[in-house]
């Protein structure tokens, strides 16, 4: 056909469709990156095991979790230093208020008119500040009182040392000293100063912290008994094991059936490599847990997205892929119950998600568990990311704790 030919483009489809399967594939590929064509889906349940809801371990099992709170409190060290530490505001006086000075030319050419002057906030006055304050929303007192739970009034807010007198600025601007501005000058730097301090109290209003303490709620009421799943099949296929059966692994070394294993509690699991490769190093580890821990009160729990903690420092959610109950006699007629986070981990992620990690391993030493039955005792830990290229690292940490 004439290469110029309006059709030519169809013929050549046709032809690499019906001689080329991989040009079809590559077609595909493309349209699903652009939008054009949407991902393969498919569809799984993931079903908590008929045996295992029948089990006294798991009617009983409870699973510890934290909850997020605010930080409205700024004032832990009774000072405004917690938002603005020691570092001084610095205030330009606008153009027309100043001239160029040493600042900003060769000091041979500079005409030395300009000045860098250190005050304290309070030195504006009183008036002048709480003016200020009054254009601003943030620094009304119902608003003031949500970051400074100790403050009891604006006037306080102003005068007092512990909060806005004492806060430095520097002023550049015209060569004389504070009493030679005007009191509208001194208002543009009052209301400089506030613009700065605000963002930093709307930040501390919307933070967060993970609280320390780590409340029981039923296992059975904590994960979704039936839960339909739906996976975005990649064109690239990079991850064939996602939204696969384990027992039908494209890996034959990570397949298993897991409705036959009584120590995992749902049907299956459809995860990535790295998370099924964990739960082939969990089943290498079972006679020896089997050895130490009762064996029917074992579980593995695979969490879609129904348990959440969240992280100490910055309240950040976070849903571990994995919770491992053990259970063992312990001294007289006490059991102890240990309950582990686990995160499986590709390595293209371990940097981005590196807060997850910082998290699990705090959680041993900054938990608080309040909770106690006069039979049982309640440990909560974390474990560093599980990767099979890292695999003995995890090893060591996982062993230290189960033997």
């Amino acid at each position: 056909m004439d290469a110029g030919n309006p059709l030519r483009d169809i013929e050549t489809l046709h032809y690499h469709s019906a001689h080329n399967p991989r040009y079809i594939q590559e077609l595909h590929k493309a349209l699903v990156q652009t939008g054009i064509v949407a991902p393969q889906k498919v569809e799984r349940w993931l079903l908590v095991k008929d045996d295992v809801k029948q089990t006294e371990t798991y009617q009983h099992c409870l699973v510890f979790v934290n909850h997020r709170i605010p930080l409205p409190q700024a004032d832990k060290d009774g000072t405004l230093k917690i938002l603005t530490g020691e570092r001084p505001f610095v205030v330009t006086m606008p153009t027309g208020k100043m001239k160029t000075g040493l600042l900003f030319s060769d000091k041979e050419t500079a005409t030395l008119t300009t000045i860098t002057l250190s005050i304290r906030m309070g030195e504006l006055g009183q008036h002048v500040v709480r003016s200020a304050m009054n254009s601003f929303a943030t620094f009304h007192f119902n608003q003031l009182h949500l970051v400074f739970s100790k403050l009891t009034s604006v006037t306080e807010f102003i005068c007092s040392d512990d909060y806005l007198n004492r806060v430095s600025v520097k002023v550049i601007g015209k060569e004389q000293a504070l009493e030679g501005y005007t009191q509208q000058d001194k208002l543009y730097i009052a209301k400089s100063v506030l613009s700065q301090i605000e963002p930093l109290m709307i930040a501390r209003c919307k933070s967060f912290e993970g609280s320390k303490e780590f409340k029981p709620m039923p296992l059975s009421k904590a994960i979704s008994e039936r839960k339909l799943l739906t996976f975005s099949i990649k064109p690239d296929n990079s991850d064939k094991e996602f939204g696969t059966p384990m027992n039908e692994s494209v890996h034959p070394h990570l397949r298993i059936n897991l409705g036959e294993k009584a120590w995992y509690v749902q049907n299956d699991c459809f995860g990535t490599y790295e998370e099924k490769a964990l739960i082939k190093f969990i089943e290498g580890r079972m006679p020896v847990l089997q050895e130490k821990y009762e064996p029917q009160s074992i579980f593995l729990v695979r969490n879609e997205q129904d348990i959440c903690i969240y992280s100490f420092k910055e309240g950040r959610r976070f849903e571990p892929d994995f919770l491992l109950f053990l259970k063992r006699k312990g001294e007289g007629e006490r059991y102890d119950n240990i309950q582990f986070f686990i995160e499986p981990k590709g390595e293209h992620l371990k940097l981005t998600d590196k807060w997850k990690q910082d998290f699990l391993l705090e959680i041993e030493e900054m938990a608080d568990i309040r909770f106690c039955m006069q039979s049982e005792s309640f440990s909560v830990l974390g474990l560093p990311f599980y990767s099979e290229k890292e695999e003995n690292l995890f090893a060591d940490e996982f062993d230290r704790w189960c033997k």
